[in-house]
């Protein structure tokens, strides 16, 4: 398995999976001295993929998070509505965390987080113009245990339309 060696002891350890035709990422990051033992921590394993439609691609996704046991799974292009029922989308051992396009077909993000790991969505208090570009989800984790300067870890899974307009995003960013 291929590995990226950063400085202080902190690994990324890289697989990349196909599914649905679709190439998927199952990282792990390991934080401290590998000579260490029990002083090194081991964040939470992360599978991200783009599914370009969800719903048909349900018994490989639970398939995949059983072989790999990921701790948190983040869908893009999850294609899902306000019609879907979340009973359709759910996996086993899994909390899901869902935001569907608002209208038209396509786009929409999922976070699936193990039942293990303490976890709840974060809902954006203020109105961010940048909304209607991205579909965006916030999710805190709180894992049993953490490195001394961590209380909790944030996921965002963002999905970005063919239509984004990089040029608006830097006029954001400057103001």
């Amino acid at each position: 398995m291929p590995g990226l060696s950063i400085s202080s002891g902190l690994v990324i350890r890289v697989r990349l999976r196909l599914m649905g035709g679709q190439l998927a990422l199952l990282s792990n990051v390991n934080v401290g001295d590998k000579n260490e033992g029990s002083n090194s921590f081991l964040f939470p394993t992360v599978f991200l993929t783009n599914a370009n439609h969800i719903l048909n691609k349900m018994d490989e996704l639970h398939v995949v998070t059983e072989r790999h046991n990921a701790d948190i799974v983040c869908i893009t292009e999850s294609w899902l509505d306000s019609a879907t029922p979340g009973s359709v989308c759910s996996l086993s051992d899994y909390v899901v965390y869902r935001k569907d396009r608002a209208s038209g077909q396509g786009g929409g993000v999922l976070c699936y987080v193990s039942d293990s790991i303490q976890s709840f969505e974060i809902k954006p208090v203020i109105h961010c113009p940048i909304d209607f570009d991205f579909e965006i989800i916030w999710v805190i984790i709180r894992p049993r245990i953490l490195p001394r300067p961590l209380s909790c870890i944030v996921v965002a899974v963002v999905y970005v339309p063919p239509w984004y307009n990089v040029q608006r995003c830097k006029e954001l960013c400057i103001d």
